[in-house]
């Protein structure tokens, strides 16, 4: 019965992450994008690879304290390397870098998860 339970409990934490993950993203507040980027990258959660690669180099910073200084460009490329557990051919900064977004691009790619 406990294990039952557990696998219940499980299951609608996981639920429940998607569906606040989906709000964060429908936000037009830049502070909960880019907490949206980190749920996905923290749940490694390969549904939402479409929403990583949409508009990658997106500049916009956020002043929200939990993520302050961090742009969205950023928070998508280290959503991306914990993704794909393969680290980018430079460091990821807050300035969108075509090189690194390239990178990730064509690894998805070649790993099918993107056409």
């Amino acid at each position: 019965m406990l294990i039952i339970t557990l696998i219940i409990f499980c299951n609608c934490s996981h639920k429940n992450d998607r569906v606040k993950i989906v709000e964060l993203l429908n936000s037009t507040y830049v502070g909960d994008n880019i907490k949206a980027y980190y749920l996905i990258g923290e749940s490694r959660d390969t549904s939402f690879i479409r929403e990583l690669v949409k508009d990658p180099y997106d500049s916009r910073v956020t002043n929200n304290l939990e993520f302050k200084g961090i742009s969205v460009y950023q928070a998508k490329m280290i959503a991306l390397r914990k993704l794909t557990g393969v680290p980018p051919p430079k460091i990821i900064t807050y300035e969108p870098d075509s090189l690194i977004g390239e990178f990730y691009i064509n690894l998805l790619r070649e790993r099918k998860l993107i056409k």
